[in-house]
């Protein structure tokens, strides 16, 4: 499991980098976006993706943080 603390909420991440110390498989980082990166809507000539890549992952937005849940065989690398 990863959870993603929002920039700028440094005691959360303390707090939730001390508290999940002793868990196996989970990480806290601090989201380091600084905003969007599609600040204005433009229009589009057209789709060119053929179907949309994303794998589908249990996100869910909850006191200032997301936890993403990682299945067994997602062919991400384990952070060390």
């Amino acid at each position: 499991m990863l959870i993603v603390v929002k920039n700028g909420d440094r005691s959360l991440y303390d707090y939730l980098t001390r508290s999940m110390t002793e868990v196996e498989g989970v990480h806290v980082i601090v989201d380091g976006r600084l905003a969007d990166r599609r600040r204005v809507a433009r229009p589009v000539r057209g789709e060119r993706r053929q179907g949309d890549r994303r794998q589908s992952r249990e996100v869910l937005d909850s006191m200032g943080c997301s936890f993403v849940r990682f299945g067994p065989d997602d062919g991400v690398a384990q952070a060390g």
